[in-house]
């Protein structure tokens, strides 16, 4: 996808609200920075930027987090020791986006089903394997307790790929039938 001015402000605008979303209360799990970083390893061409749009966004809202919890409104702290893995994992995502660059709805659900369980396999596998979270031994009985607690986390992460997913491909496409409409003219 060649990138125009218009298609540029949309994304931009859309990542700032993704990020604004994500830091407020909303479903655990319910965030749209997979689906971001899906659309960017399917549609953009500019790797570099199919790796900044996601990053910028959890970036940006982390930072919104750490305001709130500074300021006592929240008790998620924005930074945290470790939170670098959900960075790469969030990068990771886009490289799954690539394998899934067919333009066609087959492709778009079969993303929106592994970027999700991509993130929810690795990020719980670190998170048993550090002894954070939830506690449970490293055992492999711990470990499916592990990822049993995080179902519903991942259940959230479903819904909400294919949520915003549906609105970045739909303002994609609309976005290219406003440029054929201009272009005819």
């Amino acid at each position: 996808m060649k990138i125009n001015r218009t298609q540029l402000l949309l994304f931009v605008a859309m990542v700032v609200i993704a990020a604004v979303y994500r830091a407020f209360d909303r479903p655990p799990g319910f965030a749209p920075q997979i689906a971001i970083a899906l659309f960017g390893g399917i549609f953009f061409k500019n790797r570099a930027f199919s790796l900044l749009a996601p990053i910028a966004s959890l970036l940006i809202s982390d930072l919104l987090y750490h305001l709130l919890y500074i300021s006592g409104k929240s008790a998620i702290p924005g930074f945290y020791q470790g939170q670098w893995i959900n960075y790469i994992l969030l990068t990771s995502v886009v490289f799954v986006g690539m394998l899934f660059r067919q333009k066609n709805w087959k492709s778009y659900i079969a993303a929106g089903i592994a970027g999700p369980t991509f993130y929810f396999l690795i990020s719980n596998l670190q998170v048993w394997l550090s002894g954070g979270g939830f506690g449970f031994s490293r055992t492999f009985s711990g470990l499916i307790a592990n990822y049993t607690v995080a179902l519903p986390f991942y259940y959230n992460s479903l819904l909400a790929t294919f949520f915003f997913g549906a609105i970045l491909i739909g303002v994609y496409y609309a976005s290219l039938q406003r440029q054929k409409v201009y272009q005819s003219q």
